[in-house]
């Protein structure tokens, strides 16, 4: 699976695979500008801002969710 964005970066099978091991245990909230349905698409909830993305992930969890904020997220390194 590759993700292009307009910056032309590319999410590799290793990182593809990684993701999709951890969406089945967490929920990944993307602040993009990306488009929603392409966002869903490719199995992450879409935001508009950080401030939303927050809201959300408190809503569906509660206020005891435990989130972690990555500002630029293809640096992080995922641990399924």
């Amino acid at each position: 699976m590759t993700c292009r964005s307009r910056r032309r970066s590319e999410i590799g099978g290793h990182k593809a695979a990684a993701i999709a091991s951890l969406l089945k245990k967490v929920d990944i909230y993307l602040v993009s500008s990306l488009s929603a349905s392409f966002v869903n698409r490719i199995g992450l909830r879409p935001a508009r801002s950080v401030e939303e993305a927050l809201a959300m992930a408190f809503q569906k969890i509660g206020s005891e969710a435990k989130v972690l904020v990555a500002p630029q997220g293809r640096v992080v390194r995922l641990f399924a």
